[in-house]
């Protein structure tokens, strides 16, 4: 619990993973010490991270190092039983990459291309078509090793 919330920072060995996989992405990972999800939204929340997070669909918005996730979906987030977990660990490299609140111009505008290509302005985005494929890999590789470190 941190502020009244509950919150999940990655325990070392889950960060030194991220940084492995996101490295090898060419993606930032000085953020990952000080990545953090809270279940539902923090005070720090920013406009665009509530108007995002209050979407019916949405599960989990990043703003920087900090993970909002839905409180009915918190408990797939920690200890990394979820894609989605990594996807929002993806997007905490995507803020420092483009500079932390200069990561939302490009992502509307991306997300504003998306829809105007296919209809949908979340699975159109370029931007969440490279965290999911990343996740989806980071997850499976983690899985991995996962299974392999309990025999």
């Amino acid at each position: 619990m941190e502020n009244g919330q509950l919150t999940y920072r990655p325990i070392i060995e889950e960060r030194q993973f991220l940084q492995e996989q996101l490295a090898a992405r060419g993606m930032p990972t000085s953020q990952l010490d000080n990545l953090k999800y809270v279940s539902g939204l923090d005070k720090e929340a920013g406009f665009f991270t509530r108007l995002a997070f209050d979407e019916d669909d949405t599960e989990a918005v990043t703003q920087g190092t900090t993970v909002s996730v839905k409180p009915t979906e918190f408990v797939g987030f920690v200890g990394f039983d979820d894609p989605k977990a990594f996807e929002e660990a993806y997007h905490s490299s995507d803020f420092v990459a483009e500079g932390g609140a200069g990561f939302y111009p490009p992502y509307v505008v991306n997300a504003l291309g998306g829809w105007g290509i296919t209809g949908d302005y979340y699975n159109g985005n370029p931007y969440e078509a490279f965290a999911k494929g990343a996740a989806r890999e980071m997850y499976e590789t983690y899985r991995g090793q996962r299974r392999g470190n309990k025999r």
